[in-house]
Order: structure tokens, then sequence, then C-alpha cells
């Protein structure tokens, strides 16, 4: 039987707070619409960490819910609201920090533009805290992954990009100074996000099935090693001994292709038989995910009135992931070796994807003009 066989609508709801203990108000909100009338709950997706757009205050932390439902698009947005409020919701100013913040954002494909309620929800494709979550949750679930694959590529989509997509911006002549700023912060505020999100994949996708003790601690302390102590001694070294950080950096760069190389073999050597018996099904995954990234990064900042060599950079760093790191923390932290199969496949496919964008791309951004030429220009 369909949905509308049934009378239900498919609903998805945007969770988010930055105010009091986030997690707890995102669980409590999760299970109230559990329990709403006439409703059916599908799913949540990851957990993830967004700026406040036009406000001030914590960063928010946020879900995507899907939920199937026979209320009608304002009945289902007062019942949302009634859910804020018994979590202590207010509304002093526009924008105001929040204890809980329900979005209906979109429903069963209708269009509406009142007064009270617009579907879809306005500007939702700009923000980050629902487009990255829902598409990490609707690629999964449309594919019909589930188990330890599933969570394997949830931890690649929860690390922050590689540091390879550099190159591949400044041969796509694309923004380099934003892509390296990019993967900076990125690999800071990952040793906070990544953890929420692989506890949360690990409860979904294995659930019952398999109990997990999810060392947090470990997983920060890994993070902080492989991410925030290199950043930091670079960034260091950059401005301390410029020049011969300068002259290091393509070595260095050699020496990062190398190691990641090895892991990769090591990966895919130690599991060859899980790779070969599932191949089938998760190379067109990893190679859907990373198309996918690709385009909605290009596309979100195009959508955002970015610049084109702006757009094509949020699009490879979108999509160019630090496949290492996934290694790292499934093999390492969790000791799972078949999570580390879907981040060791993406880190080689990611590569056939980008390097296609950032040609097709090349082709289209003009070059950036020589001394010679900026000197003929100015006479």
């Amino acid at each position: 039987m369909t949905l509308r066989e049934a009378g239900l609508q498919r609903a998805y709801v945007g969770l988010g707070a930055n105010l009091g203990d986030a997690h707890t108000a995102l669980a409590a909100a999760c299970a109230a619409l559990q329990a709403l009338a006439q409703t059916r709950w599908v799913g949540c997706s990851s957990l993830y960490r967004s700026a406040p757009i036009d406000s001030s205050g914590p960063d928010y932390l946020n879900a995507v819910a899907a939920i199937d439902t026979r209320l009608e698009p304002l009945a289902l947005l007062e019942a949302l609201l009634d859910i804020e409020a018994r979590h202590g919701r207010e509304r002093p100013y526009r924008n105001a920090p929040r204890t809980l913040d329900l979005d209906l954002l979109c429903m069963a494909g209708l269009r509406l533009d009142g007064p009270r309620l617009t579907l879809p929800h306005p500007r939702g494709h700009l923000r980050a805290f629902v487009l990255l979550p829902l598409a990490c949750f609707l690629l999964l679930g449309a594919w019909g992954m589930t188990g330890v694959f599933a969570v394997g590529f949830m931890i690649l989509a929860a690390c922050p990009t590689g540091s390879t997509s550099n190159l591949l911006t400044y041969l796509a002549r694309g923004d380099v100074a934003l892509a390296l700023s990019f993967t900076a912060v990125a690999s800071v505020a990952t040793i906070f996000t990544l953890p929420l999100v692989v506890t949360w994949a690990l409860g979904h996708y294995l659930g019952a099935a398999r109990a997990v003790d999810v060392p947090v601690g470990l997983m920060m302390g890994q993070v902080a090693l492989v991410l925030g102590v290199p950043v930091s001694l670079g960034m260091f070294a950059r401005q301390r001994w410029s020049a011969w950080a300068r002259r290091f950096e393509p070595r260095a760069t050699r020496v990062a292709t190398v190691l990641f190389v090895l892991i990769v073999v090591l990966a895919v050597a130690k599991n060859w038989a899980l790779l070969r018996d599932h191949f089938s099904t998760l190379a067109p995954f990893a190679l859907l995910l990373n198309i996918s990234m690709l385009c909605v990064g290009f596309g979100v900042a195009w959508a955002a009135r970015l610049s084109r060599s702006q757009s094509v950079t949020l699009g490879i760093e979108t999509a160019v992931q630090n496949a290492a790191l996934a290694l790292v923390i499934a093999s390492t932290v969790l000791k799972d070796d078949a999570m580390a199969i879907p981040g060791a496949l993406y880190g080689v496919l990611m590569y056939a994807g980008g390097l296609l964008f950032a040609l097709a791309m090349r082709r289209l951004l003009p070059a950036a003009p020589t001394t010679a030429t900026v000197a003929t220009t100015a006479a």
C-alpha cells in the first residue's frame, strides 16, 4: 500500500537547538514526533553543527527527521509549535537563540506561500544543517544500504575535506585561498562534530543488532592528533619559516600522497574478499555520493550568489573527503575493518569525479592573468 493509499504524506522536519543541553533537546523532540497522533515515524539523520544564520549565539546542533502523517500542513505546524513550547522555546526577538527549533521543511511535494507557513522551507537549500544531513540520509535510504557499510559512509561524510582538494581547486581555477581556509576550519571543527555523527550512525544503522561502546574521548583525541596537530604545526611553520615551508610544500604533498595510497592499499588488501563481494553495491553508491556532493556544493554556492570560482571551490570541498581519517576511525578507534571499506573505496573513486569536475570547470573559467598580461593592460 502506498502512502497516498494509506492517507499519509511524507514530511521532513528540521530540528535545531543552541541553548542548554541541545543533544537532550533533540532526542526529546524526536520522541515527541514519534508520539504525534496520526503520524508514523520514519527516521532521523545524523547530528550536525552549524553557525547561526542572521543571528548570534552558540552554534546549533541540528538534524532532519522524516515522518509520514495524516495531519494537514497547518495542523502539523501547530503540533511542532506545541512541542517547541513544551521544551521552553521563547521568542523575545527575531532569530533569538533557541532551546528547540522545529521547522517544517517540505511535505509531499506541496507548495504553500501563506502568512504562517511557506513550503518548501524558504532558504532551506542554503542551510548546511538541512542540506548535508538530509542528503546523506536520503541517499542511503534510497539505496537501501544499512549495517556496517552505511556506518562507514556516514563516518566518511562526517570527516572534513581532504587536503588534496586544494590541488583539485588549483587545477579547476577555483579560489585556492578559500579552499585552504575551508580545509583548516573544517579540520578543527571535526574534532567535536565527528564523534556525534559516528555515535548516531552506530545506533541508527546497527541498533540493537550490535551494542557498541563508542569511545568518544579516544575518538576526539585521535581526530585532534591526526588533524588538529598537523594543521596547527603547518600553520606555525608557514608563519615562522615561510621560505622553507614553500620549498618543503611539494615534498610534503608527495609524502602525504604516498602515505594515503599506502593506507588505502593495506585496507583493500586486508579486506579484499569483503571488497570483492560488495564492490558492485559499494562502488556505484560511492560514485553517486561523489557526483551528488560535487553538484550540491556547486549549486548551493551558486544559489547563494557566490562567484563561479568560489562555487567551484565549494563543490570540490564538499565532495573530496579526508578518506584517510575515515580509515583511522573505522579500523583503529572502532576496530571494525568492514567499516573502513567505504572510506577506502571512496578515497580512490572520488578522484575520478573530482578530476573530471576540475577539468570541466577549468575549461569554463578564464585563466588568471599573468604578470606580462597585467603589465601590458596597465600600459
